[in-house]
């Protein structure tokens, strides 16, 4: 791999494909700085060093003491540092709360060279914005890559602010920073459009911590690259090494890393304790700066302190414990495999993707596990444990060493630019494939390739097909693709294949609209491209007479006018297939458009009513799980053009309902139009003439997608995010409300955008740090968390905020679990809450509840005594119709992760009829003085 400091490239040596840390690496160090250092020593091994290149900051070399007092007096003034920690963390958490003011150091550019980049790798959260922002504004953003790999044991927000936390904090600062550098890590990964992890099990702490992490990573393109280490020799022999830690000949365990509950110290100590006691010639050895949790006090519990040659401490001991309450994917497991020493590990995240790899590592769930197979590890002959350290070497060896972690990065490079086209990052020898032979031009080849996703749309699948089939062009290739549909739409595009050979069929797992367009164009062979949405049909014309327009012209892009038809097929409206008029116009003349960004902007962004060249998706395709994917796209296409052919007449019948349609979608996905308009910006920024051009028209499509979107969201807290992601942008191009008057399109009401600029006022304002000091109305979420809840026919447990209660059904076969996140804070308190079964139909009905400090995947671990995942719980307690039984739950320390559990059960004898538990007055009341008003 490239290492380049902080220094010019030229075009000619400049690899296509970059990896941006900002930051000195540390082959001995985790998280990026160790992963990246890693990497790039494999790549050294390959001989591929030069495949992409690594802009980091080179470590600055240490200087001469500051001279100081020989003796000095340090008095500790605690209010001083609680005062300084809280100043530290609310400058840091007002940071956070700007991301559209983060960009990379200008001074960065001349070695980052963006112009000349296909796809650009970042290591963190806050560059991934900083380099999405930069891309942008440089109008270089549409065409690069940007690939996101986050390296933290969890979203790091709730790790960092129980730090200052423990540093002196006060609780509603913590807090602060906590939430708005959560809304940081939703952005990022919004923006990114390739997000890599080293295996699925490591998305689980981000399940755990991030809000609505199904459904966003569900709809990514997520990629799995596991990750590997460069084996390094220990200082000296075993012997020595015991001798100078002051182990003596006892067995001894080894932990390396923080001292946090996150790490699972917590459950070290315990276990690590119970060692201690069993066998006094045990002894437990500790690398890793201590604090915030407390050290035993112990004489054969021994803290090495910070390190930066783990493999010393891992030579002279005898098993490594890896008690991770979350984990991402954990170095120092790879370091332990390097070393031949056997491990006990947590089964929990990036550690279950090692459970049956080897003999040496064992998964244990539970203190109890762990104390037992500790137990058993020190009564193992030594000659056998050190053949488990020898199978785990082994493993390191075949699987996670530096070179094949290498191979594994440039092979994943070559997949993400073969799936969206880009150049490769370095020339390597491959087979070559189906996809990659050049278009059919001869006789065979249709003349128009059409391109039909479709999913799940019986009821109008079979007038789209026949509208294509009736089309007075008959040279066509028809490509449907079957997105997974689970209704019967495969037997009605069966029927139309059985009868005309110009159909196909071609099945995919369900991947989106994005991917089906993308199968499509991988298997067109036409000379010209059209797109069809599955509910929407054609005029029997209309694929004539835009190629033959386009072919007058001298066009590779024809577009037609648009006739909106309702569910039963009638036309219910007739347009241009512009959406303003006025600017176009003056550029049409003899059915030919001169294309401007501002005639651009003024046209229907769909994929839908236009004819193109098949040359122009040479380098082009749809961004996968992305929402209004067809948008960039367009624009993209569009102006590339100096002119394309218009026909005035409504050809294209797009049918307007509310099922299946995108532009209807609720919820936070809704929110992706900002990445998108970035997209779009970009693509403006290299087209538009000058800056006063682009401001104009980026203005008018901002404000036209996010009053689009303002018809589908419903809850406030949505809204406001959606008012304030669009004041950040308007603030960048310094456009008012006066601007967007002017701007706006035939439509946006005037209300509207004085209304837009009032909502983003909301929660202390846009542009305010703490505007994410939401009430909890606003913040909590409530799910099922009974294992298959998704079979049940009916939910089992709902929300009604508007009357006042969280409702739990009881089950006879299962116990029904609710979680309740969003109610945590910093420090101990505690936890009120009311239950009662209100129907006097009822029979009666158990509950117990409890605290953990993490969203579980595991509702059965509740209640386990021997399973620490909860900070306080209750037995179980009985109801009877119309008695509530007040519940309290205190805890010493908690965090905005804080998840509350309710499960209920049918006793023996009830029945589930009338079995609603209401849970009410939900209260959380932290111990800390600070959240008091002042």
């Amino acid at each position: 791999m490239r290492h380049t400091d902080f220094t010019a490239l030229t075009a000619s040596d400049t690899p296509r494909h970059a990896i941006y840390f900002d930051w000195p690496l540390h082959i001995r160090a985790g998280g990026p700085p160790g992963y990246l250092a890693n990497l790039a020593a494999g790549l050294e091994q390959l001989g591929r060093a030069d495949a992409v290149d690594l802009l980091t900051r080179e470590q600055e070399p240490a200087g001469a003491p500051a001279p100081g007092a020989l003796f000095e007096r340090v008095v500790c003034d605690p209010g001083a540092a609680s005062r300084q920690a809280a100043e530290r963390l609310e400058r840091e958490a007002a940071f956070l709360a700007r991301p559209d003011l983060m960009q990379v150091d200008a001074r960065h550019l001349p070695r980052l060279r963006p112009q000349d980049r296909t796809l650009i790798h970042v290591h963190t959260t806050i560059d991934a914005v900083k380099m999405h922002n930069t891309l942008t504004c440089l109008g270089h953003r549409h065409r690069v890559k940007l690939v996101l790999t986050s390296h933290c044991p969890e979203a790091p927000a709730r790790e960092w602010a129980e730090k200052a936390y423990a540093e002196g904090a006060p609780a509603p600062a913590c807090e602060l920073y906590y939430h708005n550098h959560l809304e940081l890590d939703l952005h990022a990964f919004q923006l990114a459009d390739v997000l890599v992890f080293p295996c699925p099990e490591a998305m689980e702490p981000y399940r755990a911590t991030l809000p609505g992490f199904d459904a966003l990573f569900g709809q990514r393109d997520v990629r799995f690259l596991p990750t590997g280490v460069t084996a390094l020799p220990p200082a000296g022999d075993r012997a020595a090494l015991r001798a100078g830690f002051g182990l003596g000949d006892g067995f001894t365990a080894c932990y390396l890393g923080r001292h946090n509950r996150v790490k699972g110290y917590d459950l070290l100590t315990r276990a690590g304790l119970a060692m201690l006691e069993a066998d006094p010639s045990s002894r437990v050895l500790v690398g890793g700066r201590e604090g915030p949790l407390p050290t035993p006090d112990h004489p054969r519990w021994i803290e090495a302190g910070w390190t930066d040659r783990p493999q010393d401490l891992l030579a002279a001991s005898d098993v490594f414990i890896l008690p991770n309450e979350q984990t991402y994917f954990d170095l120092m497991l790879l370091e332990v495999l390097s070393a031949g020493l056997p491990v006990l590990a947590a089964r929990t995240g990036g550690n279950r993707h090692f459970e049956g790899l080897s003999r040496g590592i064992r998964l244990f769930d539970h203190e109890a596990d762990l104390t037992a197979a500790l137990d058993e590890l020190r009564a193992t002959p030594a000659t056998d444990r050190a053949h488990l350290g020898e199978q785990n070497r082994a493993l390191h060896a075949a699987r996670f060493s530096s070179s094949a972690f290498a191979a594994r990065y440039l092979d994943l490079l070559d997949e993400i630019a073969d799936h969206y086209r880009l150049p490769p990052a370095a020339p390597r020898a491959r087979p070559a494939r189906a996809a990659d032979l050049p278009r059919l031009r001869n006789g065979e080849a249709p003349k128009v390739s059409v391109i039909v996703p479709v999913y799940n749309v019986e009821p109008f699948l079979e007038t789209c097909l026949q509208s294509i089939r009736d089309q007075s062009l008959d040279d066509l290739e028809v490509l449907v693709i079957n997105d997974g549909s689970t209704d019967a739409s495969p037997e009605i595009i069966d029927r139309f294949t059985a009868a005309d050979p110009r159909f196909l069929r071609i099945d995919q797992r369900n991947h989106g609209l994005s991917a089906a367009r993308n199968t499509g164009l991988d298997r067109a062979r036409g000379r010209w491209i059209s797109f069809v949405d599955s509910d929407d049909c054609l005029d029997a014309d209309m694929l004539a007479r835009l190629a033959a327009a386009a072919e007058a012209g001298g066009c590779d892009m024809a577009l037609c006018g648009v006739a909106d038809i309702d569910a039963n097929g009638t036309v219910v409206a007739e347009t241009s297939g512009f959406l303003d008029n006025p600017p176009v116009y003056s550029r049409l003349h003899d059915g030919l458009l001169e294309i401007t960004p501002e005639v651009a902007a003024s046209m229907y962004p769909s994929a839908w009513n236009k004819l193109y060249a098949a040359h122009l998706f040479d380098r082009v395709r749809y961004d996968t799980g992305l929402h209004f994917e067809d948008h960039p796209v367009y624009y993209k296409t569009v102006l590339q053009q100096p002119r394309v052919a218009y026909v005035a007449d409504p050809l294209y019948r797009h049918r307007s309902h509310d099922a299946g349609r995108i532009t209807r979608s609720a919820g936070r996905r809704a929110l992706e139009i900002f990445t998108v308009f970035d997209l779009i910006e970009s693509i403006l920024r290299a087209h538009c003439a000058d800056l006063a051009q682009c401001r104009r028209q980026a203005g008018r499509i901002l404000l036209r997608l996010v009053w689009e979107r303002s018809f589908v969201l419903t809850e406030p807290y949505l809204r406001f995010k959606l008012s304030e992601q669009a004041m950040m942008r308007f603030a960048k191009w310094s456009l008012g409300a006066h601007d967007l008057l002017e701007l706006r399109d035939p439509g946006i009401s005037e209300t509207f955008v004085h209304e837009l600029f009032d909502n983003a006022g909301r929660f202390g304002g846009w542009d305010s740090p703490h505007k994410v000091q939401v009430e909890p109305a606003d913040r909590v979420r409530v799910a099922d968390r009974t294992p298959d809840a998704e079979q049940t026919r009916y939910p089992m447990v709902d929300c009604a905020p508007e009357a006042g209660f969280v409702l739990i059904h009881p089950q006879a076969d299962r116990l029904t679990t609710a979680e309740i996140t969003g109610l945590g804070f910093f420090g101990g308190g505690r936890v009120q809450l009311s239950l009662a079964l209100e129907s006097a139909q009822s029979t009666g009905a158990e509950v117990r509840a409890f605290l953990a400090p993490v969203s579980l995947l595991d509702g059965d671990a509740l209640g386990r005594s021997h399973d620490r995942c909860w900070y306080a719980g209750t037995d179980w307690l009985s109801l009877t119709p119309g008695q509530p039984v007040p519940v309290e739950l205190a805890v010493d320390s908690g965090s905005p992760t804080m998840a509350l559990y309710i499960q209920s059960r049918v006793p023996e004898g009830g029945s589930m009829h009338f079995g609603w538990v209401r849970a009410r007055c939900i209260r959380a009341i932290p111990d800390d003085p600070s959240y008091a008003p002042d």
